[in-house]
């Protein structure tokens, strides 16, 4: 964070952070967090969660992870998390103040915007890869059933290597989508267009572009919020699924905790 940050920090009179892979369990190790035992002096339990997870299946929190969120995180407000996973691991460390709202990315995707949302196959679809997360076999037989099905299929590359491991796995036919938010908006834009991938945020902003998605789950994140709130996933390991999946008309709805995010929101207007 550095002395400016610090700073800010120490003038501030309440500190939001989100992210959905911001919380871990090991203070030496799997740290999303570079934080110092200065920079935790500065927030001095002025922070508050918005919609932040937990990084992957690990243990309880260490004995300086659990003394690291208290010293961080308010006792005097409720804290967002996005799934009951991270809700159960914050517990374990000893903060209670917790309420599963699901991601931020969620919040609008009422049943009247899901309801807008086609349930039939369209006519072509926008596909991504995960490069840090491969699975060259089952990523493969995504893309085969995919063009199988489509008569048309893009990748969009969210990650700096993924067309590499697009090429990797030799199958021909797919068109690259620049890596930019812009250039995917704009592909999503097509009537007709659906989204089947590995990335969960690409797929999130399907559906907030009224776009069919089924999101294909190579961790925690997108597999915690399937549970909680029906988000469209489809573990990886259930790939051979897929065909089936995309052809069967569905309509989608989501079950989000309203009551919950608007708990959480309307909290600061209480100060």
């Amino acid at each position: 964070i550095g002395k400016y940050g610090r700073r800010l920090l120490k003038g501030a009179d309440l500190i939001v952070a989100g992210g959905t892979n911001l919380l871990f369990s090991h203070w030496r190790k799997y740290r999303q967090w570079r934080l110092a035992v200065s920079d935790l002096r500065a927030i001095d339990r002025k922070l508050v969660l918005m919609g932040t997870g937990w990084t992957s299946y690990l243990s309880p929190p260490s004995f300086l992870a659990r003394q690291a969120y208290k010293a961080m995180l308010s006792p005097a407000l409720q804290h967002s998390v996005r799934d009951s996973y991270s809700k159960s691991q914050l517990a374990t460390a000893g903060i209670t103040s917790v309420i599963n709202t699901g991601c931020p990315t969620l919040w609008r995707l009422d049943n009247e915007a899901m309801s807008r949302i086609a349930m039939h196959k369209g006519e072509r679809v926008i596909t991504t890869l995960t490069d840090y997360r491969k699975d060259p076999g089952r990523d493969t037989q995504m893309l085969e059933i995919l063009k199988r099905n489509y008569g048309q299929v893009d990748l969009w590359m969210q990650g700096s290597t993924d067309l590499d491991y697009l090429n990797s796995l030799g199958v021909k036919d797919v068109k690259p989508i620049a890596p930019s938010l812009a250039a995917f908006d704009a592909e999503l834009a097509h009537e007709g267009t659906d989204f089947v991938g590995t990335r969960l945020h690409a797929g999130i902003r399907a559906l907030q572009k009224g776009r069919r998605a089924i999101i294909i789950s190579v961790d925690n994140r997108a597999r915690e919020m399937g549970r909680d709130f029906g988000l469209p996933v489809l573990e990886r390991s259930d790939i051979a699924m897929l065909e089936e999946r995309v052809s069967i008309a569905t309509p989608l709805k989501l079950a989000l905790p309203h009551a919950e995010i608007e708990a959480w929101r309307t909290q600061f207007s209480e100060m």
